[in-house]
């Protein structure tokens, strides 16, 4: 057992400092990536809508349980009180 934990740790030392041990052109490699990470701040496109897709087939296995109605009751309160904000300013 605590030879698969030493190795755990090892291979969470590796992810986090993977750039520490690496050459300058993996350094370089590196920076590029992480700033063509960093572009867009909440896009809102087909790779979302397909993430949310995926999530909410994990948390709900049915359409009809009592999990999936209380995500049904909260979005409406969430439109609700969505419309009455615009209302208010309004006024």
């Amino acid at each position: 057992m605590t030879a698969s934990l030493v190795a755990a740790a090892l291979y969470g030392f590796k992810l986090v400092n993977e750039g520490y041990f690496a050459s300058r052109e993996e350094k370089e490699r590196l920076a590029r990536e992480t700033t063509k990470k960093k572009g867009g701040k909440g896009n809102v496109d087909s790779v979302f809508f397909k993430r949310i897709l995926h999530l909410l087939k994990t948390v709900l296995p049915d359409a009809k349980c009592r999990e999936a109605q209380y995500i049904y009751l909260l979005g409406i309160l969430l439109v609700v009180r969505t419309i009455l904000s615009i209302w208010l300013a309004d006024v």
